[in-house]
């Protein structure tokens, strides 16, 4: 019974929109095709919520590291896509209302799962030498969940919400350069930080939001 109360009281979280506040997000700079794999910590407050996952299929697309390797210094828009559940379930552990609910399901290959599905877009960034970058970056899409394939939807919320992304560049041959790896030992990596804001209405419409507050787009040039 009291299993059942809280699967109950969970699931008045469906169809709510929820902020993502903090937390944060690594990607490798791979398009989510390419199986490369996201690393997420992420919490909303106004959604009651937070996710901590590894090793969900994703990625992010440099526009022209579509495989490994380098790209020619240039202007650069950035997006991470996950989680591509279409060949693996995806799986998180998640607390929902202050209650810790342990591993839940947001997406899997067949009919019938949770559709997760985020989208993080970075403001374009001139990539011109190498350095350390950082970049203001909006998230949209939806997060479902569920205990187990066939369950009840636990959570089904819109999301929102901004922050800074950080990679750092280096050169890789002449004209071209590479992203450094991200935590120690890691493949190269996009690190996608989340901030809070005042009001969620600030975070609306995407971008534009970012447009009223005052970023910093810092790059050290390496000798």
């Amino acid at each position: 019974m009291v299993k059942l109360t809280l699967l109950l009281s969970l699931g008045l979280t469906a169809a709510y929109a929820g902020t993502i506040d903090s937390g944060h997000v690594f990607t490798a700079p791979y398009f989510v095709f390419d199986g490369t794999t996201v690393l997420l910590n992420i919490s909303s407050t106004d959604g009651n919520f937070s996710l901590f996952g590894s090793g969900i299929l994703g990625g992010a697309n440099l526009d022209c590291m579509i495989t490994v390797g380098d790209c020619p210094f240039s202007t650069y828009s950035i997006q991470a896509l996950f989680p591509d559940a279409s060949s693996f379930s995806a799986q998180a552990d998640a607390t929902i209302n202050g209650n810790p609910i342990g591993t839940v399901l947001l997406g899997c290959p067949v009919a019938g799962c949770p559709d997760t599905f985020l989208r993080l877009t970075a403001q374009p960034v001139d990539i011109s030498a190498p350095g350390d970058y950082e970049v203001p970056f909006s998230i949209s899409g939806q997060i479902q969940a569920a205990q187990s394939f066939g369950s009840p939807l636990i959570l089904d919320q819109t999301v929102s919400g901004f922050g800074v992304l950080d990679f750092s560049a280096s050169a890789a041959s002449p004209g071209r350069f590479q992203i450094n790896p991200g935590p120690p030992g890691g493949p190269m990596g996009l690190q996608w930080s989340f901030e809070p804001v005042p009001e969620p209405s600030m975070l609306l419409p995407g971008l534009l939001a970012l447009g009223a507050i005052q970023w910093r787009r810092r790059r050290k040039e390496r000798i």
